[in-house]
């Protein structure tokens, strides 16, 4: 490291313990005679550079401590949520652009906002890791307390969200021409009308990541990453093993011939005349045929809540759209308006509590020999001083509330879906806590 490094290192030392000092309760943490005179005599130069002569030992000790501390990923126990510590803590796994200006921000915009090739998320505090809803549900009512598994909570919902009512759901969602016997898009309702799910919301959109971002902003705290939201986005390129769909697409395509030879064989058999087998091959009529009937039973089977927890080995996580492309492989994911506009896809994540950006770390340590430069994906970190400025860039892109929830009331639904998503819930909740305390 050469001395430029080392200043560079120096300088973010002090930065990372003086705001956990100041801002985040670390003044009433440390008790130590002469702490704040030792801090008075640390110098700054014009530069903006700390001399480190004139920081005294402990000191020196704490802003080492400060800084290992935020090499490492937020602690891990299962029953808590957790965040990252700073923005340089989140920079070790998600690669940030900071955004301070009207102008920086206006660049970002006309690179990304015509972007059709990416996954965008947008969360309204920078800290935040990337927490599926049930995941939250999980950690915050203690679920592992009652529940033998995740997956078969998960199982469990998705059946009493089908009966409750009298099946309420499962009309609904036949009446639109969707399937109820698919388990996600029973998980897509209730995920947009706020049920706790495995799924998590990215968008093709990047107008619309913003908006969420923005959606219930706050600005509370003096911490440096107080200051600041966060729009997640992922090149889907880099995702393509893990897009269910075209999984789905390659297995039945490359089985195509051996069924279409099997599908004219029966032809035969019930007399179907050569002439007209020929012109079904020739349009392909088979291959139609075959796409059409096995499409919806695969989703069904592969895309059910059990398999894919027992894929989570090989496949922790995955993304799911609705793609106009592959008609024959729907999720009937896009079940209301919202989800239309909104230009939804699902990432799904396995894992009962380890955020997502730290399954995917996971995994790729199962895969390389180490993590070094590894990022799961980047991110925007944009000042939340430049609030009016991004609402009136929304707002000039037709981008608002009410074109985002349209249909707040899916019509014909019969009651109010947040509600029903609610005690969905709760009834599987309670079910399991019953059957523990039995």
């Amino acid at each position: 490291m050469d001395g430029q490094q080392q200043q560079e290192e120096l300088n973010l030392r002090w930065k990372l313990f003086k705001d956990w000092y100041d801002h985040k309760g670390g003044a009433a943490q440390i008790q130590m005679m002469g702490l704040e005179e030792d801090l008075e005599r640390v110098q700054i130069d014009e530069q903006g550079n700390v001399q480190l002569a004139s920081v005294r030992g402990p000191i020196n000790a704490f802003m080492l401590a400060m800084f290992n501390g935020n090499l490492h990923p937020p602690p891990y126990s299962g029953k808590d949520q957790t965040t990252y510590d700073s923005l340089f803590n989140k920079s070790i796994f998600i690669a940030p652009q900071q955004i301070e200006t009207e102008q920086e921000f206006d660049q970002v915009w006309d690179e990304h906002v015509d972007k059709s090739n990416h996954f965008y998320r947008g969360q309204r505090e920078a800290v935040w890791q990337l927490y599926t809803t049930g995941q939250r549900k999980w950690i915050d009512d203690r679920l592992h307390e009652s529940e033998e598994s995740y997956g078969a909570f998960m199982q469990r919902m998705v059946a009493n969200a089908r009966t409750m009512y009298g099946g309420l759901l499962v009309k609904y969602l036949e009446r639109i021409g969707m399937d109820p016997q698919s388990d996600i898009a029973v998980l897509s309702f209730l995920q947009h009308y706020g049920g706790p799910t495995p799924l998590q919301d990215w968008t093709f959109s990047f107008g619309n990541a913003v908006f969420f971002a923005m959606d219930g902003i706050r600005k509370e705290g003096d911490a440096e990453a107080d200051h600041y939201f966060s729009v997640y986005h992922i090149e889907d390129s880099g995702f393509a093993s893990a897009d269910l769909q075209q999984i789905f697409r390659e297995a039945i395509e490359a089985a195509l011939p051996d069924l279409s030879e099997r599908s004219e064989e029966w032809a035969r058999k019930n007399g179907v005349e050569e002439a007209q087998i020929e012109r079904a091959r020739n349009g392909g009529f088979f291959a139609d045929y075959i796409l059409q009937k096995m499409g919806p039973n695969m989703v069904r089977d592969m895309a059910s809540v059990a398999s894919l927890m027992r894929m989570a080995d090989n496949a922790p996580l995955n993304f799911f759209s609705d793609r106009e492309d592959f008609p024959w492989l729907s999720f009937s994911m896009n079940n209301s308006l919202n989800i239309r506009n909104q230009r939804g896809v699902f990432l799904w994540n396995h894992h009962e509590a380890l955020p997502t950006e730290q399954v995917g770390r996971e995994l790729h340590l199962a895969n390389n020999d180490s993590d070094a430069g590894y990022k799961f994906c980047r991110c925007f970190n944009i000042n939340k001083k430049l609030e009016g400025h991004i609402r009136k860039k929304l707002n000039e892109a037709g981008i608002t509330h009410r074109f985002i929830y349209p249909d707040p009331t899916p019509m014909e639904f019969g009651m109010d879906p947040w509600a029903f998503a609610r005690e969905v819930y709760e009834m599987t909740r309670d079910e399991g806590r019953r059957n523990t305390s039995a």
